[in-house]
Parts: C-alpha cells; sequence; structure tokens
C-alpha cells in the first residue's frame, strides 16, 4: 500500500488561541503600570497637599483611578475609530492587491514560454 501525503492542518486549535490571549492579556497590565508609575510618581505632592487639607486615602485614589478611567476611555475610542479607518483603508487596498498579484500572473504565463526556448532556435528563427 502508498502512503499518502496529508497536508498539515491549518486552523489553530482553542489552546492556542488560549494561551496567546493569556500572555497578551498578561503583558498589558504590565504595561499599563509602567507607564501610569510615573504620573502617579509626579503628583505625590499634590496627593500630599490633599491628604494634608482633609482628603482620605479613599478620595485620593478615586481621583487617580477617574483620571486613569478618562485616559483609558479617550485611548480606546481613538483606537476604534483608527482600527475603522484602517479596515475601510485595508479592504481597498485588498482590492487593489489582489488585481496586482492577477496582473503578475497574467504576465507570468506568457513570459514563461519565451524563457525555455533554446537559444540557437531563438536566434535562427530572426
Amino acid at each position: 500500500m502508498r502512503a499518502t501525503w496529508v497536508p498539515p492542518r491549518t486552523e489553530c486549535s482553542p489552546k492556542l488561541h488560549g494561551e496567546t490571549a493569556l500572555e497578551r492579556s498578561s503583558g498589558y497590565p504590565a504595561g499599563l503600570l509602567r507607564k501610569w508609575m510615573p504620573i502617579v510618581r509626579q503628583r505625590t505632592h499634590e496627593i500630599g497637599m490633599r491628604m494634608a487639607l482633609g482628603a482620605s486615602g479613599n478620595d485620593v485614589m478615586w481621583l487617580m483611578l477617574r483620571r486613569a478611567a478618562i485616559l483609558i476611555g479617550a485611548g480606546v475610542a481613538l483606537g476604534m475609530v483608527g482600527a475603522l479607518a484602517l479596515t475601510r483603508l485595508l479592504a481597498t487596498q485588498l482590492q487593489a492587491v489582489l488585481l496586482t498579484a492577477v496582473a503578475v500572473v497574467a504576465c507570468f504565463i506568457p513570459t514563461r514560454r519565451p524563457s525555455a526556448v533554446d537559444p540557437t532556435v531563438a536566434l535562427r528563427y530572426e
């Protein structure tokens, strides 16, 4: 009996998607922490003044969390607008890429035949 070649599966397993999501979701908080810590450090004097004037720790925490929520909301909104615009741009570019690929294939087919001709035959033809 002859062995037949079986092509590998191209779809990704749910486990792979889960691992990728876990890696990305663990990197996301680390990146936020790295960006947010200097902002909090710069406002340490202001936080100390607020607490000296009678603000509680919860008040200061909610002040900083509101600021973070505003920045995150603005980032998400800008990201969604950018993603929508980029999706529309790529959709129009996809058609151009496909047309380019078709044109290259269309040029390849007639070009392939003369490249296989023996040079002496081609020179004799003229």
